[in-house]
């Protein structure tokens, strides 16, 4: 019984904590590598528009973290909203092509949302606009499509930065130099 007087008290104190934590940045370029940095595309750049929750599996250093997400790609929107197994809103980020927000209880206080606001653009944005993107750049976009199967890399010369594979089920992100990497995979109805 005290157990589950402690969850209630965690979440609600969670979800207090949600409701003052919220930040608003201005856009900003995002540094892909320590040197290379790029901005966001339009919103409208998302080529298919997704509306759906997933499992979100990532790892970041030696934090591992499962949650449920809901994820919205549209030509107004790019938002993800990562939910408890409650189903209380553990944060959410929203890009709407002029500002970027995060309110989070779990992401650390200096997380910039633009970086995984570029990882979905990454994975979801029109292939020529993206390439275009970054010929702007020092950094190569390429794409590979095996099957169902459809890879990105980011690349600094010959090293790979980001390597992204999608399917039509899950999205996987591998971040080899900040070496973080997460999957969303979509839930089964």
């Amino acid at each position: 019984m005290k157990n589950h007087f402690f969850k209630k008290l965690f979440v609600l104190g969670a979800a207090a904590f949600l409701f003052f934590s919220c930040a608003t940045t201005k856009l900003s370029p995002v540094y892909v590598t320590n040197s290379v940095k790029v901005r966001l595309l339009p919103v409208d750049s998302i080529k298919s528009e997704i509306d759906d929750y997933y499992l979100f599996e990532g790892e970041f250093g030696d934090k591992i973290l499962s949650s449920i997400a809901y994820l919205t790609l549209s030509k107004k929107e790019i938002a993800v909203v990562l939910l408890s197994d409650l189903g209380v809103t553990l944060g959410e980020i929203i890009y709407d092509g002029e500002s970027c927000s995060i309110n989070s209880v779990v992401a650390p206080k200096k997380m910039k949302p633009e970086y995984i606001v570029l990882d979905l653009q990454n994975a979801f944005a029109d292939f020529k606009t993206l390439k275009s993107h970054y010929s702007e750049t020092k950094l190569s976009l390429t794409e590979e499509k095996s099957g169902g199967t459809t890879v990105r890399k980011i690349m600094s010369g010959k090293e790979t930065v980001e390597e992204i594979t999608i399917d039509e089920k899950s999205i996987l992100v591998k971040n080899h130099l900040r070496k973080y990497e997460y999957r969303l995979t979509k839930s089964e109805e």
